[in-house]
Order: structure tokens, then sequence, then C-alpha cells
């Protein structure tokens, strides 16, 4: 499973040395290679819509960053059609940045995707 590695990576990511800009970088990464294949550069708008709500640029404790590392599998699940498989629910306006991304590249997502994103959006009221 795709979000396995990708929380791998990210648990990788929190033990090394670097820079916040360097570790962004390598976690931007890692989400976008985890992501279905997405038109355009939706899997990178994606994660930095995402990293601002979660504040990653300011995290530096390691459990605030392992709580983010959960989030952002989640929204990897969630685009590889696996929503739920890691416990825990979105944090508040999370489905509003989905709903709003999504919306933003609708015309060029696989349909079947398309239909899974917005009935689950759909489905936590968010439209």
């Amino acid at each position: 499973m795709d979000a396995d590695r990708f929380y791998r990576r990210m648990l990788k990511t929190v033990k090394e040395n670097a820079d916040t800009e360097e570790r962004l970088d390598r976690i931007r990464d890692a989400f976008v290679d985890a992501l279905p294949l997405l038109p355009g550069e939706m899997g990178i708008d994606l994660f930095w819509e995402v990293s601002e709500f979660l504040n990653l640029r300011e995290q530096t404790g390691r459990d605030d960053f392992l709580q983010s590392a959960v989030i952002l599998t989640q929204v990897v699940e969630l685009f590889r059609e696996e929503f739920g498989a890691t416990e825990g629910e979105f944090p508040d306006g999370l489905w509003e940045i989905v709903r709003d991304c999504v919306n933003d590249y609708a015309l060029e997502l696989d349909e079947d995707l398309l239909n899974y994103l917005m009935g689950l959006v759909l489905d936590h009221g968010k439209i």
C-alpha cells in the first residue's frame, strides 16, 4: 500500500537532520509519489494547501509532526480510494481543501476518482 510506504518515509524524515525547507521538499516528493497519477500540478498544489493548513513550516516537535504525518497519510488514502484505512477523522477545514482542489481539477480528473472524492465530500456535508 502506497499510503503505508508514505507514512514510513515521513517517519524517516522526522529522524533526519534537515532544515525546514529541505524537510518539506522531501515530504512533498514522498506525498506526490504516493498519490495516483493526477493531472498537472494537482498533487503539488494539494500538498502545499494541506501543509499550510497543518502549519508544517512551524512544526518542530516530533508529536506534532507525527500527527501531521497521519493526516497526510489519510489524504493519500483518500486519493487512492482507500479512505478509512488509517483511523481518525480529518480536522475541521480539510474537507474544504479537498473539495476546492478537486473542483479546480475536475475537468481533468479520472471520472471514477472524481465521483469517489466528491461523494465523500458530500457525505461529510461540505457541498
